[in-house]
């Protein structure tokens, strides 16, 4: 089981992607607190090196996905960046506890509005 992840805002997040992946970067979006990757498939022994780098950025893969907000694109990555998951453990049940945002969709371009590259 890995450990939680220290929070960390959207913008420090996608300036990582950027600078060490900036092809992926390019399909990142937001949907409440979370960034999520919405691009092509990254399986294969051939994309083995940005999987790792996305999760060493703090990334998880989603086996099922996420349907972005706009009810078409499917994420498959996901940061959950300042707002990480609760685990709560319960003897018998599992689970996570994820506290809902109202923030809407945005692109990278607004993630990074005020960064400097």
């Amino acid at each position: 089981m890995k450990p939680n992840r220290e929070p960390r805002p959207a913008t420090s997040v996608m300036a990582d992607v950027w600078r060490l992946i900036p092809e992926v970067a390019k399909a990142c979006y937001i949907d409440r607190s979370w960034i999520w990757y919405c691009g092509p498939s990254l399986q294969g022994e051939a994309n083995r090196a940005t999987r790792e780098t996305l999760s060493s950025l703090g990334f998880r893969f989603a086996p099922k996905g996420h349907v972005m907000q706009d009810g078409v694109t499917r994420g498959s990555w996901s940061h959950s960046c300042d707002k990480p998951l609760r685990r709560i453990f319960k003897k018998g049940v599992g689970g996570n506890n994820l506290q809902s945002n109202e923030q809407a969709e945005a692109s990278v371009e607004s993630i990074l509005a005020g960064c400097d590259l």
